[in-house]
């Protein structure tokens, strides 16, 4: 015998509004922890100078930064605006600190959000202005870039340069003292500006130590580097360099025919 169950009840729809809701809410928060652990992992990498792993965390966190964007609710577009500009940063320090052309481009497209999202023109615009030059400067194929040999450097520009390269601070006196005792040098430059620089310490027969290596952020990339190294090896065959490298270079250098040495000791300044 066939029972009849009455007649179905009509689902709520404010019910059905609310699980809706309760869903993209809960979406919504993922999608922000999983936006601020990115964040945090590219800010760790940078603090390590890891800036090519940085640079990818943050070209993934940007478009999630952006889609955080879309609400209307204040505290949440509060805590997307405070991860676009954590990303600008970001982005700001790949590409002052390791020259990335792509960061650049990223930088300038957060400012550009900036200023017509988040209605923050003069600063925004600003901070587009200065990566949308340096993309037309870095791009511009005319520029002549001249190697120069000997310590006839400009110290303040040095001091300039070792600054944009994340070197370690040093006074003009103290450079102008390791000028004074290294035995070969050789520093590129695009008009007047001091573009690239490095030395060798050395005996002028067995062993060279190489030293000091560094081109602008903004001129990376065109070859500056190995025309200098090969400026200061060139016609010394006979000669064993040796160096000390951050991680994020190693790669340059084997390029260029060196391998990693085991057989050292370091005894560093008291």
């Amino acid at each position: 015998m066939r029972h009849s169950r009455g007649p179905t009840r009509p689902r709520s729809a404010a019910g059905s509004d609310h699980r809706h809701l309760d869903k993209r809410r809960d979406l919504n928060d993922r999608a922000r922890v999983t936006l601020d652990r990115r964040l945090e992992d590219a800010e760790a990498r940078l603090d390590r100078h890891d800036y090519a792993a940085a640079y990818n965390q943050l070209r993934a966190a940007y478009p999630m930064a952006l889609r955080q964007l879309a609400t209307t609710d204040p505290a949440a577009l509060a805590v997307a605006r405070r991860a676009l500009l954590r990303c600008q940063d970001g982005l700001a320090r790949c590409h002052e600190v390791a020259g990335e052309l792509g960061a650049a481009r990223h930088a300038a497209h957060a400012a550009l959000q900036l200023a017509t999202v988040l209605h923050e023109p003069e600063l925004a615009l600003g901070w587009r202005a200065t990566y949308l030059d340096t993309l037309i400067d870095r791009l511009e194929p005319s520029a002549v870039i001249e190697l120069r040999e000997g310590p006839d450097v400009d110290l303040d520009a040095l001091v300039a340069l070792r600054a944009r390269c994340a070197f370690s601070a040093q006074s003009s006196e103290v450079l102008g003292r390791q000028l004074a005792g290294t035995r070969w040098i050789v520093h590129a430059h695009v008009g007047d500006r001091l573009v690239g620089f490095a030395r060798a310490i050395s005996d002028g027969v067995a062993t060279a130590y190489l030293s000091s290596v560094m081109v602008d952020p903004d001129y990376r990339r065109r070859g500056i580097g190995r025309a200098l190294l090969a400026r200061l090896m060139d016609d010394r065959d006979g000669i064993k360099f040796v160096l000390h490298t951050r991680s994020e270079s190693a790669a340059f250098y084997a390029a260029l025919g060196f391998v990693d040495a085991t057989a050292m000791m370091v005894r560093d300044r008291s």
